[in-house]
């Protein structure tokens, strides 16, 4: 089994990850986020965690991604407007 954490650079992510990983050492946690790195390396060693990145905002950046996931869990909480660019951002 494959889970997609979205935003798991983030604190709620990162969090997610863990403890997916821990408890379920048999699935495949893959975090995305937009710099496709671990927010903290303890969670990056889990043998079960892989990385990628793309914006849950823009759909060509992780379309290749769903391929063979099996669910997913999105953890990004907040968006924002930036007024010098209309398309949010987070």
């Amino acid at each position: 089994m494959k889970i997609l954490v979205v935003g798991c650079s983030g604190f709620v992510g990162n969090y997610v990850m863990k403890a997916l990983a821990r408890a379920h050492p048999e699935v495949s946690v893959i975090g995305m986020s937009r710099t496709g790195r671990a927010r903290e390396p303890e969670t990056a060693q889990l043998p079960n965690v892989s990385y990628v990145q793309g914006n849950c905002l823009e759909p060509e950046t992780f379309r290749d991604h769903l391929e063979d996931i099996d669910g997913v869990i999105h953890t990004v909480g907040t968006l924002i407007e930036k007024k010098s660019n209309p398309k949010l951002t987070y």
